[in-house]
């Protein structure tokens, strides 16, 4: 097994993974490789991102250079003996020496003749140094790398753009994973088809990268959803996740109905109906017509999912069913009220005041560039990032004026007749208006960096650290900061949402969910607290509940004095937001203070 570095370093394992050495040099310095190939024990290939050959005849212990640059953005490589076969920039060559010189497809006969069309993979039999390349017309094969025929066969796919790979048995195989199409073919050594049709893939498989070990078993990596594998020639599949960590998410919801839902920027969302324990990936109808980025709870409960199209889902038990509002792509939709939508794509800013199935278009000729965030006040009013200004834009107005140049992330927090702006203005400031933007206050925040930030009720921030796994919330408004490093030193904060039990579920990049294990905001203080007399040596003790996380209630009470208290009673009986709270203390001694 061989991996390489986004450095001038590869490495060799023989145990599975389980242990590295570092290879030979010979590669420039400072050169980063794109892909490596073997096409025997003996002989590595290593492709640079600047479109430079290296070779190696020793197993690695040393390379050399072989050939003068290339064009950059080398997609692909194979290679046998003497012949080597390259796609760069959607083209294909090929060399029968080594890969000191290279041959055009200016030269090219047959099928590929004088083409203009795109090339994307390539397959070299290794017994008869029969190629295989997939061009976007479909796939072609040459015995000698300038004569080339089409092997389309009875296939009716339009167009193709996937990839090309011989199991040990030199089979052939194909896969199309143009939108519409979304197939893998089947064939021999010589490129015959064993279906016109193929076998469909699921909505969510998303092809990177295909492995076929023989004809029937086939592992698939995607990409957003891990590794599939299966044993009946794509009958059925099974998923092949032990271990592995999501590319990205993009958003995470938790429902009324406890349910966590993890969008990752792909064809539907992974659902977990457990806090998070398994997780199930939903891509029911009409989901798969589009990817999901987020979600956001309007007015009645109802929740919209958004992303290359609006969808939403009601009733009991919300993500059981979806119906599509409209087909406006969206990176973002924030609301304060439920009612008022506000959504952006590009640089444009887009309102829906029906659930989202109809959007009209906001022009704000300050904005320019493109939009990186867009967050909504308690009166509707708009704050708008991008690359280095945040944007204040009042409801019912197109004039946006800069109230901050932005270095990093901002976040706003809205309630009943108040909007409060935080904004990390550089990686370790956090400045706070109270005013819409008209005036800043600054507090240094923590000896470390943070680039991300999110807020929520009660003075309740929370920031991601940009280089490390760190996580760090504040129950002050920032004044005060506790660190909490996630389980894996990879993993970078994409979103935070609070559960109704004030436990936090966070989506990461390349890592998997976190839930907190405490309250990432204190149950709100009880009030109202009053004693009735019941008897001469027994009261009730009254209160106001005011707090839905509260795992119990303690009385605590001090005998002849105002300092020495112990707990009376504990009770978790009060379990209602809002509900009044009563405790009967008995055995009170008359005469005496308590």
């Amino acid at each position: 097994m061989y991996a390489a570095s986004s450095s001038t370093r590869i490495y060799r394992s023989a145990d599975g993974g389980a242990t590295w050495s570092q290879l030979g040099t010979g590669i420039t310095a400072g050169t980063i490789i794109s892909k490596i190939r073997t096409p025997s024990s003996t002989t590595l290939w290593a492709v640079t991102t600047a479109g430079v050959l290296f070779r190696s005849a020793n197993s690695g212990v040393s390379f050399g250079q072989v050939n003068t640059v290339l064009t950059p953005n080398i997609q692909d490589l194979e290679a046998n003996g003497n012949l080597v076969y390259v796609i760069s920039n959607n083209r294909l060559q090929y060399s029968n020496d080594n890969g000191a010189t290279f041959v055009t497809s200016s030269s090219f006969t047959g099928s590929l003749a004088n083409t203009s069309l795109f090339a994307y993979s390539v397959a070299l039999n290794p017994t008869t140094n029969r190629a295989f390349v997939l061009y976007s017309d479909g796939p072609h094969t040459s015995t000698n790398g300038t004569a080339w025929s089409s092997i389309k066969g009875g296939i009716a796919d339009a167009s193709f753009q996937g990839t090309l790979e011989l199991d040990p048995g030199q089979n052939l195989y194909m896969t199309n994973l143009m939108t519409n199409v979304r197939r893998v073919y089947s064939g021999n050594a010589l490129g015959v088809w064993n279906s016109s049709t193929g076998v469909l893939l699921r909505p969510e498989q998303q092809v990177t990268c295909f492995l076929p070990r023989t004809a029937t078993e086939w592992i698939l990596g995607t990409q957003h959803y891990g590794v599939y594998r299966t044993v009946d020639g794509g009958s059925s599949w099974t998923e092949a996740n032990s271990g592995l960590k999501l590319v990205s998410a993009t958003g995470i919801f938790y429902t009324q109905q406890n349910r966590i839902l993890l969008a990752v920027g792909g064809v539907g969302y992974y659902e977990s109906i457990d806090e998070g324990s398994t997780w199930t990936i939903r891509t029911s109808a009409p989901l798969p017509q589009g990817t999901v980025r987020g979600f956001v709870r309007l007015s009645d409960g109802s929740v919209l999912a958004y992303g290359s199209g609006v969808f939403r889902s009601t009733g009991p038990t919300i993500g059981n069913a979806w119906t599509q509002q409209s087909t406006q792509a969206l990176s973002q939709i924030v609301t304060f009220d439920g009612i008022n939508l506000f959504g952006f794509v590009g640089n444009q800013l887009f309102t829906s005041t029906n659930q989202g199935v109809t959007w009209t278009l906001r022009s704000v000729p300050a904005i320019t560039t493109f939009i990186n965030k867009i967050q909504v006040g308690h009166n509707n009013d708009l704050f708008i990032s991008t690359s280095n200004s945040l944007f204040r834009l009042p409801v019912a107005s197109t004039i946006a004026t800069v109230i901050r140049g932005l270095t990093s992330d901002f976040t706003v927090f809205a309630s009943t007749g108040n909007t409060t702006i935080y904004l990390l203005a550089n990686i370790n400031t956090l400045e706070t208006s109270l005013d819409g933007g008209a005036t800043w206050s600054s507090r240094s925040i923590i000896s470390t960096s943070a680039n991300r930030i999110w807020a929520f009720r009660n003075n309740v921030l929370v920031m991601q650290s940009p280089n490390t796994s760190n996580f760090f919330y504040s129950r002050d408004g920032g004044a005060n900061w506790t660190i909490t490093p996630l389980a894996d030193a990879e993993a970078r904060a994409t979103d935070v949402v609070l559960s109704g039990s004030e436990l936090a579920y966070i989506a990461t990049a390349n890592s998997v969910a976190y839930k907190s294990q405490a309250l990432i905001i204190p149950p709100t203080a009880p009030t109202g607290l009053v004693s009735v007399g019941v008897s001469s040596n027994q009261i009730q003790v009254l209160f106001n509940d005011n707090s839905s996380s509260e795992s119990v209630f303690e009385l605590e009470v001090s005998v002849g004095n105002n300092t020495n208290f112990q707990v009376n009673q504990r009770s978790s009986a009060f379990n209602t937001f809002q509900q009044k709270g009563r405790f009967v203390v008995s055995a009170l001694a008359p005469g005496t203070s308590h």
